[in-house]
């Protein structure tokens, strides 16, 4: 009887056993499932951050792409703002080179007839006159020709305008000899030393070219006749890989605070009774290098002399 009891609990304690590890499973169990819904949860709330983060840039995408079509818009309207200027700026120009064109031609004419009428008075009744009248007449003839020098200089100046470009491969050092030759009379009876250094070949319209150092070295003989003896450089030099042209002088310079005024037309730093011109070939230097694509300027010192550069577009060096 003692030994079925004992059987008996025996059996009792191993179904308590295997009681107390179904628990422990199932507790696990439900700690797993725990772990997985949290981690579910978990997964879920991420994907919903990760779908407002989305939505927020496709927000922010929409806002950016309506800002850069308001931002292509405006400057639509800012290249036809600029296209309509750019139209009526060139209306005007043209219609003011026509303008200068008409009267420089329409003045040619009389201002010939007053010079040669007065000539003709002097050369075929000037003993019949007193000297207060020869005087007169002197002055007269002397304004005249000065008027149909103005009168010549503003027809180049207008023509500029007018004329098409003739671009091709130029040697800037044959210019400025075909300049010099012309120049020629200006350079009798005096001591000019002139040094001419390397001038890089470029693409340039030739007869505006010449003009440019024609103007540029008449200037230089011009404003070097007090001096002893003229020195004038025709060279050029590498700046920020460009090149740059220049015309050089020992002259009677000027005052870099009236630079500005250099290239304005009828523009002038001397009295006329120093020194002759008119005021309009700087004019017509800015305005053929201009048409290049170029930049002009100068640097002086009074009485120091003065320096004129230059450079063609970038795409001519």
């Amino acid at each position: 009887m003692t030994t079925t009891l004992e059987d008996f609990a025996k059996a009792t304690l191993n179904i308590l056993d295997d009681v107390a590890a179904d628990r422990m499973q199932l507790l696990h169990a439900q700690g797993a499932m725990i772990n997985m819904l949290e981690d579910a949860a978990s997964e879920t709330h991420q994907r919903d951050m990760t779908q407002r983060a989305v939505v927020n840039v496709l927000e922010d995408s929409i806002q950016e792409k309506t800002h850069l079509q308001q931002v292509q818009r405006g400057m639509l309207n800012l290249m036809e703002d600029f296209d309509a200027e750019r139209c009526r700026a060139e209306a005007v120009n043209s219609e003011l080179d026509a303008f200068s064109y008409t009267v420089s031609h329409d003045l040619r004419a009389p201002v010939r007839a007053m010079i040669g009428f007065t000539r003709i008075l002097m050369d075929e009744h000037g003993d019949e006159f007193s000297d207060e009248v020869k005087h007169s007449l002197d002055r007269v003839l002397n304004n005249a020709e000065q008027m149909g020098q103005l009168v010549d200089d503003l027809l180049a100046f207008s023509r500029l305008g007018r004329q098409s470009l003739k671009k091709q491969s130029v040697a800037p050092a044959v210019l400025v000899r075909q300049a010099l030759e012309v120049l020629s009379a200006a350079q009798a009876g005096r001591h000019v030393e002139l040094t001419l250094e390397e001038l890089p070949g470029c693409e340039a319209d030739p007869i505006l070219l010449q003009q440019v150092y024609s103007n540029l070295l008449g200037n230089a003989l011009k404003y070097t006749r007090l001096r002893e003896t003229a020195v004038i450089t025709v060279g050029s030099e590498q700046r920020d890989g460009e090149c740059v042209y220049f015309v050089r002088d020992n002259g009677v310079g000027f005052d870099m605070q009236y630079a500005d005024k250099l290239f304005g037309v009828f523009q002038r730093l001397h009295r006329v009774d120093e020194y002759e011109g008119t005021g309009v070939g700087l004019a017509i230097v800015q305005r053929i290098i201009h048409r290049h694509g170029g930049r002009v300027w100068a640097e002086a010192a009074l009485d120091r002399g003065a320096t004129f550069f230059f450079t063609l577009s970038r795409g001519d060096r």
